[in-house]
């Protein structure tokens, strides 16, 4: 019985505008033998004392890629504002979102006059400046928000609002609360007032109020607009307005709020579709100002790659030759795969940075470099063991350190064929093991490209033979 163990260290040198990884194969054999700690060659079959060290090559490239749309996750983390960040350029946050009544019946008798149209945006925390303050542009919605679509931080908003503004005031932050505060045109409120369910007692008994009400108004999109000194981005947790008017017997109010928290299901064509207030981020990205001097360039492996959250900047990593090296050794089996890519930056930038603590990584098809999910065995049983790689940031490395066993195994079995990878900044879903990515938070980090040669990107392979 002879049992085979490989260990494979790529060391990484730069020749000629691509990554060169110069593999050392180094084999030991054992042989049965009473003495676990005795080498058996004497035991060892003619045929298999070979000469086992050789020497190959395998080439790692990368490039960034971006701006890259993201799916929208249902999250209560709402990015906000507009930042301006010295190496990544501009970032605009911006929301479409669905409101509903959050008041109980009101009766809206004869002779309605609007009086105000207040709106209130409530916060928690703040990336960047925190006495930032956005001013906001709200628009109507033409297009209604799908309750039953995911929808991409890269979501085309033109065409999808009415272009006239409704904000009437500036946006302020009225008092030490975490609130912003502006007043809205009237007509809003009146066209909201004169929906016919809005004085239908039974209807918002039943709480259909909410399925009608979207029929006939579609939601606010609400845009932060860009000044040259922003640089922040706040957590919003709720909005509502609130519609104070007076009638020809008393003088009231009605508020509407977004409401994305009801669990309750409405039945439309057969399909259960869910009740909350649905939204889209829109997260825009401006390079111009950035240090980025190349995006998309599939050709270009420079010496830096950037890596940014809210649907920024990802990269992407390909082992041209895995194919030749799966031929060369044969039916392996993979013990272990470290890919290691290093941090450009001391620990002063990475702090000052808010730098991702979790990287992620998603195997991609021969097609599309950059589709918004998983394009490959995506329903397989690999999915999700493949989609967790670690990808985090150690200190003793100063750089993300991936666990890639599981893509290389089976490659090497001839499961997976897709030798490309999207490395993005992403979050821990510790509920589903795995890496998602980031709508939530802003984060940036700037890394070893294939090309440089002081900051070597590396990668362990460990296998045995079979």
């Amino acid at each position: 019985m002879i049992k085979r163990f490989f260990t494979l260290n790529f060391n990484i040198s730069c020749i000629s505008n691509s990554l060169i990884a110069l593999i050392f194969i180094t084999g030991v054999w054992q042989g049965c033998n009473d003495d676990p700690y005795r080498i058996g060659l004497d035991l060892l079959p003619a045929q298999d004392l070979l000469e086992v060290k050789q020497d190959t090559t395998i080439t790692i490239e990368t490039y960034t890629v971006g701006p890259v749309g993201i799916p929208v996750y249902d999250s209560l983390n709402l990015p906000f504002g507009n930042y301006s960040d010295p190496v990544f350029g501009q970032t605009k946050a911006g929301l479409m979102l669905e409101f509903s009544p959050a008041n109980s019946y009101i009766k809206i008798n004869t002779g309605v006059v609007v009086d105000t149209v207040t709106m209130n945006v409530y916060y928690d925390t703040i990336y960047g400046e925190q006495l930032y303050v956005p001013q906001i542009e709200v628009f109507a919605l033409t297009d209604g928000i799908d309750k039953s679509t995911r929808y991409l931080t890269d979501f085309d908003k033109n065409g999808k609002y009415d272009p006239a503004d409704l904000a009437v005031s500036a946006t302020e932050k009225p008092d030490t609360t975490n609130r912003l505060s502006l007043r809205l045109h009237n007509s809003l409120g009146n066209s909201l007032l004169n929906i016919p369910v809005m004085n239908d007692s039974a209807v918002f008994t039943t709480y259909k109020i909410d399925s009608i009400f979207d029929i006939s108004f579609k939601g606010l999109y609400l845009n932060p607009i860009a000044e040259s000194y922003d640089m922040s981005l706040m957590n919003i947790r709720s909005i509502t307005f609130t519609v104070k008017f007076h009638t020809d017997v008393d003088t009231t109010s009605i508020s509407f709020a977004f409401l994305p928290e009801d669990t309750r299901y409405l039945t439309v064509d057969g399909t259960k579709v869910p009740m909350g207030d649905k939204f889209i981020k829109i997260f825009e990205h401006d390079y111009s100002t950035s240090t980025i001097d190349h995006l998309n360039d599939s050709t270009r492996h420079d010496t830096v790659i950037y890596l940014q959250s809210l649907g920024g900047t990802q990269v992407i990593l390909e082992f041209p030759a895995l194919e030749q090296l799966r031929q060369m050794i044969g039916r392996v089996s993979v013990n272990h795969a470290e890919l290691v890519i290093p941090v450009l930056g001391d620990s002063a930038d990475l702090v000052a940075g808010y730098y991702p603590q979790q990287l992620g990584i998603r195997i991609l098809d021969e097609e599309d470099a950059y589709l918004p999910d998983d394009v490959l065995y995506q329903a397989s049983q690999y999915a999700t063991t493949i989609s967790y790689m670690n990808g985090r940031f150690y200190s003793s490395v100063w750089g993300y350190q991936f666990n890639m066993t599981s893509y290389f195994h089976e490659y090497m079995k001839g499961d997976i064929n897709s030798n490309r990878i999207r490395i993005f900044a992403g979050r821990l879903d510790t509920n589903l093991g795995r890496t998602n990515f980031n709508p939530l938070t802003y984060n940036s980090v700037v890394l070893a490209g294939s090309n440089n040669i002081n900051r070597k990107i590396t990668l362990k392979l460990a296998y045995t033979k079979l």
